[in-house]
């Protein structure tokens, strides 16, 4: 009786412990720039392929930095 009572102890507080982790990383604010940067539309300032990219990197044609699109 004594072996089935910690188990359920041991279980509910894992349980408990469990839950209340994804409740605190839900409720924290995203510290990431993943937000501001997909609101800029960059280019190639060749224009080698005339797409558009959503982040920041290099042009998958001439490998130039991207720049924001005016």
């Amino acid at each position: 009786m004594k072996k089935i009572l910690f188990f359920l102890t041991v279980f509910s507080f894992f349980l408990l412990a469990c839950n209340r982790s994804s409740e605190t990383t839900a409720t924290q604010p995203s510290t990431s720039n993943d937000s501001l940067q997909t609101a800029a539309v960059y280019e190639c300032p060749m224009k080698c392929d005339g797409k558009t990219y959503d982040k920041p990197g290099k042009c998958s044609v001439c490998g130039m930095d991207l720049i924001v699109k005016n």
